[in-house]
């Protein structure tokens, strides 16, 4: 079986209509909807504590002159390792089409012109980030990623700026991403979501040994390459700290992620830790298998309500083994969760040969692929193609 598509009697009818109604009203918000972010609390001069990042622009901001940009000791906030000094410039690239956009810029498929190579070009307007107080999550994305080298990890290949634009250039996923899988297929095959899972469970273990917590997971943030494995992507909101190199943990302060993955911890505004991760797993899994996030509810404060105190439902066609990794995962308390080495031995796993798959030998029980008429949609936004860059 490819695809689950019905549910156990247990949720009838009524459910399957609400996942349906869910994957509707989740396609007509992505353009409307923004994560909810807060800065760290030992960077308050770059943004309010009650100031989000993603805010609209107000009528007295700055307009910055990128000819003359200011950061901390009279530096631009721009002249990063990550971004100067660069041989690569968007001369360099042939621009194939438009796959995605924001209210940062947009993401592009392109061909780098001397070696062929198709990537994937994320453009951000630099006047944006500025106006936004973003500068220092780009800033932060590109450091992290150019720290990381995993397969199941999004590779950061180039990374470059011009006076209005920062580039970054990453591995190109044709299947698009997870949440584009669900929209199509409303929930996966428990053996699907497993292997899924499990590679996701070897990138955060990767991660969380190089000091770095993600804090934002989501089907979003979960490409699926022409082989059907995942790269785990979007390092906005991520968070490292040197001195947790290894098995130490750190707990960031800040109020961040996407409202219905946020974990319990992160809503109280106590901070999260690697444990958070371990959550945020633990929520996708359960979206992949049953349809839809755990404690999902339009109403943003009974979404909140719901995740800190609500009841966890638990279809009856979930086996055992996943049932009981689920309850571990989404334990309200993050010192009970277990942590990801515990879960690579958990029974849920029992048939994954963890060696083969650390190594990219195994190979997925199905290629989720983006539906013709999904890859149409894409395809249609090249009649749509304002460059935001400058040639």
């Amino acid at each position: 079986m490819e695809f689950a598509r019905t549910f156990d009697p247990m949720t009838g009818k009524i459910e399957i209509d609400f996942v349906e109604n869910y994957y509707k009203k989740k396609e007509n918000k992505k353009k409307k909807e923004k994560p909810t972010v807060q800065a760290d609390e030992e960077s308050k001069g770059s943004a309010s504590e009650d100031e989000s990042p993603q805010s609209t622009p107000g009528k007295d901001r700055k307009v910055v002159s990128f000819s003359s940009e200011q950061g901390k000791g009279g530096q631009s906030p721009f002249n990063k390792s990550e971004w100067a000094g660069s041989k690569v410039q968007f001369k360099d690239f042939e621009i194939l089409k438009v796959i995605g956009e924001g209210s940062f810029g947009r993401v592009y498929k392109g061909r780098k012109k001397d070696s062929g190579e198709v990537i994937a070009l994320k453009v951000m307007k630099k006047q944006y980030l500025i106006n936004n107080n973003q500068v220092k999550y780009a800033v932060s994305e590109a450091a992290i990623m150019k720290d990381l080298d995993h397969p199941y990890i999004m590779k950061l290949v180039f990374s470059f700026q011009t006076p209005s634009n920062l580039y970054m250039a990453v591995e190109y996923c044709e299947n698009g991403d997870l949440a584009e899988i669900l929209d199509q297929h409303s929930l996966l095959d428990e053996e699907v979501a497993k292997f899924l899972v499990a590679e996701l469970i070897l990138g955060m273990k990767y991660m969380h040994e190089k000091g770095v917590i993600f804090r934002d997971l989501k089907p979003e943030n979960i490409l699926i390459d022409s082989e059907g494995h995942i790269r785990l992507a979007d390092f906005g909101l991520a968070k490292q700290d040197q001195k947790a190199v290894g098995k130490r943990d750190f707990k960031a302060s800040s109020f961040c992620g996407s409202p219905a993955y946020l974990a319990p911890e992160m809503l109280k505004k106590q901070g999260v830790s690697k444990s958070g991760d371990v959550y945020q797993v633990g929520v996708v899994l359960y979206e992949m298998m049953v349809g839809i996030p755990p404690f999902y509810n339009d109403n943003m404060k009974i979404l909140y309500e719901n995740i800190e105190k609500g009841k966890l439902k638990l279809p009856k066609y979930l086996s055992n083994e996943a049932r009981k990794i689920i309850l571990k995962m989404l334990n309200r308390d993050p010192k009970k969760r277990p942590t990801l080495e515990q879960l690579v031995k958990d029974p849920f796993f029992a048939d994954i040969d963890w060696e083969l798959l650390a190594n990219k030998k195994l190979q997925p029980p199905v290629v989720l692929r983006r539906e013709p008429e999904l890859t149409q949609k894409v395809a249609e936004k090249e009649e749509d193609q304002t460059m935001l860059f400058e040639t």
